[in-house]
């Protein structure tokens, strides 16, 4: 009897310790369960890391899809040549430039810089650095300006005014000149170096949009002082061309230019009707209650 008795409470001892050992390991697993969801669910709330963004290029290619881009200084076949850039018109449809190629039209022989205008629309182009017959001019002609309608281009052409082409005394000067290229007609607008003392050439400045009035300044002659001191022997003129009469305005009594080291560090614009001219300078006008000795602009009415 006392062999059972004991054999039964080690029976209710190993039994009792089996089940609390299950108990354990169920409670271990229901732990271990309930951290994966609230890890799972906490996962779930975290945002997933961002990708890092591709490094910016600081000079990006841009490709226009909205626009054209058109090769200008070609023949009117298509065939590409070397140019420099002077003007385009209003429109955009025609570009001035200054072209040392003798492809871009037939006969031009004089292997020697010309202007030409180029229809970027129908592919037409002409040469308009010619004399009046439309020959070609045999020195280097440079392109200055155009009027918005196309219908004016200004260039620059050496042109001999003693001896001869083949003498080695020859003389020439630059001489400015506009071309109406609805009838040909080509005019000298620059006068003669010694039509003012001091002078030593002609710069363009300005044309007005019907073609009609050219600026101009008039370059004085400059004597070396030694020290790298230069002086203007001479004022620099502002001039205006009428083109339909000839007629050359001086405006230099009102109009005062400013120089440094005798160069002419001022530039003068007309109106797109010719009829005012603006300019600046540092010279005093107390008439106008300008005496601040400072670079001021100013607008002059030069029609009257």
């Amino acid at each position: 009897a006392m062999a059972s008795a004991v054999l039964l409470s080690i029976a209710a001892c190993g039994g009792g310790g089996a089940d609390d050992n299950v108990q354990a390991s169920g409670n271990a697993i229901g732990v271990q369960d309930a951290n994966s969801d609230k890890a799972s669910e906490q996962s779930k709330a975290r945002p997933s890391p961002r990708p890092n963004p591709p490094p910016v290029d600081p000079n990006p290619v841009v490709t226009p899809v909205d626009a054209a881009l058109v090769l200008a200084s070609t023949s009117a076949s298509g065939r590409a040549s070397d140019g420099s850039n002077c003007a385009i018109s209003a429109d955009g449809s025609q570009v001035a430039f200054t072209s040392r190629s003798s492809a871009l039209v037939a006969g031009d022989s004089n292997n020697t810089e010309d202007v030409f205008v180029k229809n970027v629309r129908t592919g037409a182009i002409a040469r308009v650095s010619t004399n009046s017959a439309g020959g070609q001019l045999q020195a280097v002609s440079t392109c200055l300006g155009m009027t918005p309608d196309a219908n004016y281009v200004v260039f620059m052409n050496p042109q001999v005014i003693s001896g001869s082409a083949f003498s080695p005394t020859v003389v020439t000067e630059a001489t400015i000149f506009v071309k109406n290229l609805r009838t040909g007609a080509l005019t000298n607008v620059a006068p003669p170096r010694n039509a003012f003392s001091n002078t030593a050439g002609y710069r363009f400045q300005s044309i007005s949009d019907d073609g009609n009035r050219v600026a101009l300044i008039a370059l004085p002659t400059t004597i070396y002082l030694g020290g790298y001191e230069t002086a203007a022997l001479g004022p620099a003129r502002a001039l205006v061309r009428d083109i339909g009469t000839g007629a050359l305005t001086d405006l230099s009594p009102q109009v005062s230019l400013d120089l440094s080291q005798g160069a002419v560090i001022t530039n003068i614009a007309l109106s797109p009707d010719g009829s005012k001219l603006a300019f600046s300078s540092r010279t005093n006008y107390p008439a106008l209650g300008d005496t601040n000795g400072g670079a001021d602009v100013f607008t002059m009415d030069i029609a009257s």
